[in-house]
C-alpha cells in the first residue's frame, strides 16, 4: 500500500531550465499542499530538464497539475502525475 500511494502523489515536471534547483521547485509547488518531508523534490542534472515533486496527498498533486500544466511560472512546466 505504502509504495503504491507514494507513486500516486509524485508529479513529473518537465522542460526545466538547467539552472532550476530543488529549492526553486519546492517554493513553486508548496502552495498546493504539503510536500513529503524527505526527498520530496528531485531535479535531474545529467541530463537536465526534468524533476519530480512528491506530495503527502494525491489530491494536492492533482491540484498542482491542473493549475500549473502548460504555464510558465519560474520555469517551464509540463507536470503530470505518475
Amino acid at each position: 500500500v505504502g509504495n503504491h500511494c507514494y507513486k500516486m502523489s509524485r508529479v513529473y515536471v518537465g522542460n526545466l531550465d538547467s539552472r532550476v534547483s530543488e529549492r526553486d521547485l519546492e517554493d513553486e509547488f508548496r502552495a498546493f499542499g504539503v510536500l513529503r518531508s524527505m526527498c520530496s523534490v528531485w531535479v535531474a542534472r545529467r541530463p537536465p530538464g526534468y524533476g519530480f515533486v512528491e506530495f503527502d496527498d494525491r489530491r494536492d498533486a492533482l491540484d498542482a497539475i491542473r493549475d500549473i500544466d502548460g504555464t510558465k511560472v519560474l520555469v517551464l512546466y509540463f507536470p503530470y502525475i505518475i
